[in-house]
């Protein structure tokens, strides 16, 4: 198998700097390893806009400035939760997994959202603090296995979503074929 162009780029780099160079002379990389860099800056940017964007939806749906860091707190829980996986799968980091990391933000935030939204209720219902708590997350923090039906609690991306790995099977890795 081959490795990794950032892991060349890398050790190559490393050994670029242990050269002697002349006086007015620069080294910089170009091709992929440019494009790969673009990219990275990009969707980096892209993670820290998401990450802005929901803090501020969250300001504007609670009328709030305190309330969305509640939610803002699970956010970098799930990072390290992502980047956990990939070192135990000995993943690397790449544009698939960064994509994957923005639409996870996008996902806990929604998850932390509802919590959050369910708890207030139960507390103007004269819960106290602790009990609302505990009633949000045993509703809430439940299994969500592929194979279950789409009753009126799910949205209907997640009812799709779930049909759709459901109704697949992995012949080959990164390739899949109806059921």
């Amino acid at each position: 198998m081959g490795r990794p162009s950032g892991t060349v780029t890398q050790e190559f780099g490393a050994k670029v700097a242990k050269l002697q160079k002349p006086a007015g002379v620069s080294y910089v990389f170009g091709g992929d390893a440019e494009n790969q860099g673009d990219s990275f800056s990009t969707l980096g940017l892209a993670l820290l806009i998401s990450i802005v964007m929901v803090y501020l939806i969250m300001v504007a749906l609670y009328d709030n400035y305190i309330y969305p860091f509640v939610v803002m707190f699970s956010i970098p829980l799930s990072i390290i939760g992502a980047l956990l996986a990939l070192a135990l799968t000995n993943n690397t980091m790449n544009i698939f997994t960064i994509l994957g990391m923005i639409m996870l933000i996008g996902l806990v935030a929604k998850n932390a959202i509802i919590l959050v939204d369910f708890t207030n209720q139960m507390k103007e219902e004269g819960q106290s603090t602790y009990n609302a708590l505990l009633h949000a997350n045993k509703a809430r923090l439940r299994p969500h296995p592929h194979d279950h039906h789409c009753d009126g609690d799910r949205d209907a991306a997640d009812c799709a979503g779930y049909r759709r790995v459901a109704s697949t099977k992995t012949v080959w890795p990164g390739s899949l074929s109806a059921v």
